[in-house]
Order: structure tokens, then C-alpha cells, then sequence
């Protein structure tokens, strides 16, 4: 199950796609700990596994920096970036 999606328009025609799939997230917190604007925060809900998931606080403060895709070890959350379909 996808926690959460985001789609953001960027130059050039492209989005940027921010995703955290939950049943993959063993609840380390990393990713909290390491954004730099503070969007994400632990939530009070849990995967299937019983792991407490992030939870996305200010998703309009995002600026796609890709710390947490790459700090976490679960591999629970990607950013891509998309081109824009006319």
C-alpha cells in the first residue's frame, strides 16, 4: 500500500513524484530525522508489521532533496522525476 504521493511541476516539463510505501518501512525514523525542512513526522499508524510509518507534516515544504530515499534502508520511499504528458 502507497502511504503517500506527490506530485510537484518543475522546469522543462517535468514533475517530480515523491512516494512512501508503507509495508515496506520498518519504522527507523531516519528520514524524519534526516529532512532538512521537517515534513515528515512519526505517525500513530501502523503497517501490517506493527512498524509505526512516517507521516508527511508539511508536504508543501518538500523541496525534493532525495535525503530520505537515499538514508533509508527499506528502500520504502522513491523520488523520480516524470515528464509531463501534453
Amino acid at each position: 500500500m502507497i502511504l503517500f504521493t506527490r506530485q510537484q511541476e518543475l522546469k522543462n516539463g517535468l514533475t517530480m513524484k515523491f512516494t512512501i510505501v508503507e509495508e515496506y518501512c520498518k519504522g527507523c525514523g531516519y528520514c524524519i530525522t534526516i529532512c532538512p525542512k521537517n515534513v515528515l513526522k512519526e505517525s500513530s499508524h501502523l503497517n501490517s508489521k506493527g512498524y509505526v510509518i512516517p507521516e508527511i507534516l508539511n508536504k508543501e515544504e518538500c523541496i525534493n532533496c532525495k535525503k530520505c530515499e537515499l538514508i533509508c534502508p527499506e528502500m520504502a520511499i522513491t523520488i523520480q522525476k516524470e515528464e509531463i504528458e501534453a
